[in-house]
């Protein structure tokens, strides 16, 4: 993660405002490979709403020139909860911890709770019939056709499974 002495005059009037109005605000400034900044933002900016309503943070892309063009940044604004929450969403966006993972927080915040799913059910098999060997059908094909290649091939299969089912 880096800042920028931009950013942090940012971060000073934010704090500044934060502390007028008697909050717990953070403003946090992630930063991801350009690369994958198509992968946080989404079609139509689906993934970063998603980000927003899951977490309760605000975030957005920062409009503030990149240091190198290679990286994009993310401010991400709320309560340090929401912050961690987003910034966790946004590690499962770019591929850096595996979706699914569940989001603690060990702050002030009760942690999330892992999804529950119920457990899945599934049929019964059925027995099978054992299958018919149609070999000695091969094998007087082939030999009707003159393919000796295919003949030997069939009598030898046809030994092995004798030897396997101990005949």
């Amino acid at each position: 993660m880096s800042t920028n002495t931009q950013g942090a005059e940012n971060v000073d009037r934010w704090r500044n405002l934060v502390q007028r109005e008697h909050c717990d605000i953070e403003l946090f400034y992630m930063v991801i490979p350009a690369s994958k900044c198509g992968l946080v933002i989404g079609k139509n900016g689906d993934n970063i709403k998603s980000i927003m309503a899951q977490s309760g943070a605000h975030c957005e892309l920062s409009k503030e020139p990149e240091e190198s063009p290679v990286e994009k940044t993310f401010l991400i604004k709320g309560e340090d909860f929401q912050v961690e929450h987003a910034k966790h969403l946004i590690c499962i966006a770019v591929g850096e911890i595996p979706p699914n993972t569940p989001f603690s927080y060990q702050g002030n915040a009760p942690a999330a709770v892992a999804p529950t799913y119920p457990t899945p059910t599934y049929p019964t098999p059925i027995a099978t019939q054992p299958q018919t060997d149609f070999s000695d059908q091969w094998l007087q094909y082939y030999m009707s056709i003159g393919d000796y290649q295919s003949v030997e091939m069939t009598k030898a299969h046809m030994q092995m499974k004798m030897m396997n089912n101990g005949q």
